[in-house]
C-alpha cells in the first residue's frame, strides 16, 4: 500500500512539475533506524513467510520473510541505467540542505523497498557525516558531468549528484520459484513494527 502511495507522489510530481528544492531533511532529523543483520546459506525450504537456510558451520537458521519477498542478483552498470520511477539506495556526502554528492548508488528491483528517507550513516568504513538516503528517482537532468537525481520519499526528498562515470549496483530480479532447495543466498533482515527481524528479499551471488 505504501509503495502505492509513493508512487502516486512520483506520478503527482511528475505531472505538476515539482522540484525537490533544498532544505533541511526531516527525515534525517530523525533517529537512526536500528542496524540490519546478514545471514547467508543454502535454502533448505523456502515458504511466503519464512526460509529455512543450512549455514557453513552446519546450523540451521529460520529467517522470517515479508510476504511478497522478492529474488534477485546484482549486476554492475554505468549511470545511464537510472531512470525515474527506480526505488533507490545511495551514501552520499552532504553537500549543504537537502544534497548531496554520491558515494554509491543501487537501484533495487521492483517491490524491494527495504527503508525510506535520509538518515546518517553509521557503517565501519563510512566518513563522518555520510547520508543514507532511500526512496523513488522522480527526476534527472545532466549536468557538468554529473547526473543529478532528485529522490522522493515520505516527508521530503533530497537531491543527489551522480558523477557520470560511477559504477551503478542493480538488482536483477528472478523470478521467485528459483528459490527451492539448494540455492545459495544471503539475506539482509530489518526490524518491524513488532520488533521481529525479517528479510524482504532474497540475493543469489550471480545470475543463476
Amino acid at each position: 500500500m505504501l509503495e502505492h502511495l509513493l508512487l502516486a507522489g512520483v506520478v503527482s510530481a511528475l505531472t505538476t512539475g515539482s522540484a525537490c528544492t533544498a532544505g533541511p531533511d526531516r527525515v534525517a532529523e530523525q533517529a537512526r533506524p536500528a542496524p540490519p543483520k546478514g545471514v547467508a546459506g543454502v535454502i533448505v525450504a523456502a515458504g511466503d513467510d519464512r526460509v529455512d537456510l543450512r549455514q557453513k558451520d552446519g546450523a540451521l537458521v529460520t529467517v522470517a520473510m515479508v510476504p511478497g519477498w522478492t529474488l534477485s542478483y546484482p549486476a554492475d552498470a554505468g549511470v545511464d541505467a537510472l531512470r525515474v520511477g527506480q526505488f533507490i539506495g545511495s551514501a552520499n556526502r552532504p553537500l549543504g540542505d537537502g544534497h548531496g554528492a554520491a558515494n554509491e548508488v543501487r537501484v533495487f528491483e521492483p517491490g524491494y523497498l527495504p527503508e525510506y528517507g535520509t538518515h546518517t550513516l553509521n557503517a565501519p568504513g563510512s566518513a563522518e557525516g555520510t547520508m543514507m538516503t532511500h526512496g523513488f528517482v522522480f527526476g534527472a537532468e545532466k549536468s557538468g558531468g554529473k547526473l543529478a537525481l532528485q529522490v522522493f520519499y515520505p516527508g521530503g526528498c533530497r537531491v543527489i549528484d551522480v558523477d557520470e562515470g560511477m559504477n551503478v549496483h542493480v538488482s536483477v530480479p528472478l523470478e521467485r520459484s528459483l528459490a527451492r532447495p539448494g540455492l545459495a543466498v544471503s539475506a539482509v533482515m530489518r526490524p518491524g513494527a513488532d520488533g521481529v527481524m525479517r528479510a524482504a528479499r532474497l540475493t543469489v551471488p550471480a545470475r543463476p
